[in-house]
């Protein structure tokens, strides 16, 4: 029944501060992770491609990923993870970690799951594949739908 609070962030890719409301009518998923997370080097890639050929199919359901924890002594520097990587959905920057907390992150990477009234449907810590991710996103969207 928790229902997320406004999400403002500065959106990588294209450098404007944007925001979400989560109760807006939009179901959401949300992935937040950190880019020295070995689980999350795994999984975005093959999120990446798993959405890039099966978003059209979510057209009620967004996603949105966050990346946190930035830690430069850490391998894989961010920024240059992020340009080579290219991501096709959005990656909102958190370098004060206030969007971790207010999602609740307890592992990378960390999943929450909105429906269109901003409520907290699901939480799930560590990496869960793509065949789980598509059953995610297929309950998701038709909930969304309905």
């Amino acid at each position: 029944g928790y229902v997320l609070g406004d999400v403002n962030a500065l959106s990588y890719y294209d450098g404007v501060e944007v925001g979400y409301q989560p109760s807006d009518g939009r179901s959401r998923v949300w992935v937040i992770w950190a880019h020295w997370c070995p689980y999350c080097q795994e999984e975005l890639p093959a999120l990446s491609e798993w959405w890039v050929a099966n978003a059209d199919r979510y057209p009620n359901t967004d996603l949105v990923t966050v990346t946190t924890s930035e830690d430069p002594t850490r391998g894989n520097p961010l920024l240059p993870y992020l340009d080579e990587s290219q991501f096709p959905f959005p990656v909102l920057m958190d370098a004060d970690l206030a969007l971790a907390q207010q999602f609740g992150t307890s592992a990378f990477p960390y999943w929450v799951v909105t429906g269109p009234d901003g409520r907290v449907l699901l939480r799930l810590a560590g990496q869960i594949g793509i065949q789980t991710t598509e059953r995610l996103f297929d309950e998701v969207e038709a909930m969304a739908a309905a």
